[in-house]
């Protein structure tokens, strides 16, 4: 990657980084890239003085191969921390599950902006209260939105059979539905045996109903409208007053003057 102003801040205040993609799920194959999601905070230094440049919420920028030992391209999607938040509030399932994952690296890469978010637990304060917030993110409109696109998933593949994606990504959704309504939890990673029956489903061009990720996705439906799940005890929506009240006592508390 080449060095540029913008993608040199974007390391000097990042506060944490995640594996997303396909890596995240468990449904990587020899030819996938590496996607990581790097969560950043703005520095004094990016908003003010005469030469300040703010950069984009989001951006994305492309490392060159052989950024990781298997040479594989790395893909690299900046994001900034209040927009990670706006996106878990208006119910982003790729957002929720984010904070669910475990982080790209245990050396939780914290830059300057750190210093003036405060620090709980290794994270900066604000991601940090998202993840200890994130079981009231599981929602009823979480599920359904996650069925929804599920559905149209399997609408895709029925278009390309050969293609394995959307299929893949139709049973990722509605096994992560079945979690939200039964464990109340997301553990964004399929198991292994998962993934490699479905990818025999296409190899072996077995009808729609037959596949392991329709299984899934009936059992979903069915949880939602007759199991005994906690469909019904979870909240309609994120109570954002609540989540506001929160994140407004983490910034008092990370701006509050130290001795």
């Amino acid at each position: 990657m080449s060095v540029t102003w913008e993608n040199t801040h974007y390391l000097r205040m990042q506060i944490a980084r995640f594996t997303v993609g396909s890596r995240l799920y468990g449904m990587e194959h020899a030819e996938s890239d590496h996607d990581l999601r790097v969560i950043f905070a703005y520095h004094p230094s990016a908003l003010l003085g005469l030469d300040a440049r703010r950069l984009p919420l989001t951006n994305q920028l492309s490392h060159a191969p052989g950024d990781r030992a298997d040479g594989r391209p790395v893909e690299v999607t900046y994001q900034e921390v209040g927009h990670v938040v706006g996106e878990v509030c208006s119910g982003s399932l790729n957002a929720v599950e984010m904070l669910f994952s475990v982080p790209e690296s245990e050396q939780r890469p914290h830059g300057e902006a750190a210093l003036f978010l405060g620090e709980r637990r290794g994270f900066p304060a604000p991601l940090q209260m998202l993840i200890d917030w994130r079981d009231h993110l599981l929602t009823r409109d979480l599920v359904d939105m996650t069925l929804r696109y599920a559905r149209a998933q399997f609408a895709r593949w029925e278009r390309d059979v050969t293609d394995p994606k959307p299929l893949l990504h139709a049973m990722r959704t509605s096994y992560a539905a079945h979690l939200m309504m039964t464990q109340r939890t997301l553990r964004p990673r399929l198991p292994a045996e998962m993934v490699a029956q479905c990818r025999d489903d296409v190899a072996r061009a077995r009808p729609l109903d037959d596949t392991i990720a329709m299984h899934w996705f009936q059992q979903a439906k069915h949880e939602r409208h007759f199991g005994k799940t906690t469909y019904a005890e979870m909240p309609h929506t994120v109570d954002r007053g609540r989540l506001n009240q929160i994140l407004l006592s983490v910034r008092d508390e990370a701006w509050r003057p130290r001795a």
